[in-house]
């Protein structure tokens, strides 16, 4: 089947795969193609694993991000959000504070089309082109300053962002210099030693660097892919929250 999702422009490229297409449908989403979904199951031939892992990070992701919104963050910052699919962030969000409002920023120009067009009647929520290692250019890209109040706290989040995140001239810091006292950075995907060095300024919150499987796990969690144990035992992503002193 190759039938276009719902609210995909006319440009939308249907031949070749797409890198965020492929996640939302590894996440059991409907905002993909054929050609995604044969390239996903290559890559399990490889890493047997793959779904898992992406269900770990997007679960992570929500549990955080509703965290955050029950005490007091109302605004997300999602950087390399790929597309707006299930388990997205400004659900997860408004679960918590129907107020909070949520940028999506995203390098991929046609990510970013098709997830404005999935999210065009969603008035506290955008979506824009960027790139982490710009952070200038996403910071005071005039829809971020439009929507988000950088005089009050702010979670920027970088979770599963895939690819190496650089750290000259101090990327993550650079973010982290545009937020007030009280903001959050929320990370995965890394080593210990990469998370570390990312969260520098930030003060670790509770349970630390761990297992994304480990941050403040859902007892009621229903998600096959992450209740059945696994043999062996998977070496799961890290994980780690932190808040800026």
């Amino acid at each position: 089947m190759n039938e276009l999702p719902d609210r995909v422009s006319d440009d939308t490229d249907v031949a070749t795969p797409n890198a965020a297409r492929m996640y939302d449908y590894a996440l059991g989403g409907y905002h993909n193609f054929a050609v995604d979904r044969a390239s996903w199951r290559q890559i399990e031939e490889v890493t047997p694993n793959a779904r898992r892992i992406v269900h770990s990070h997007r679960a992570f992701l929500g549990r955080a991000v509703r965290r955050l919104a029950e005490r007091g963050v109302r605004q997300f910052l999602d950087i390399g959000a790929g597309l707006p699919t299930l388990g997205n962030t400004h659900e997860a969000a408004r679960d918590a504070d129907p107020a909070a409002r949520v940028i999506y920023v995203d390098n991929d120009p046609l990510v970013v089309v098709q997830s404005r067009a999935l999210l065009r009647d969603e008035p506290r929520t955008r979506v824009i082109e960027g790139d982490l290692r710009h952070p200038e250019d996403v910071l005071y890209h005039p829809e971020v300053l439009d929507l988000l109040d950088f005089a009050e706290p702010v979670a920027i989040l970088m979770v599963d962002v895939p690819g190496p995140v650089p750290d000259e001239p101090g990327i993550v810091a650079r973010f982290g210099e545009a937020c007030v006292s009280g903001s959050h950075l929320v990370v995965s995907g890394r080593t210990a030693g990469e998370l570390a060095a990312m969260l520098a300024g930030f003060d670790v919150v509770d349970p630390g660097v761990v297992p994304a499987a480990d941050w403040h796990p859902d007892p009621l969690a229903t998600d096959p892919l992450l209740t059945t144990p696994l043999d062996p035992p998977l070496d799961e992503p890290l994980a780690a929250v932190a808040q800026k002193r």
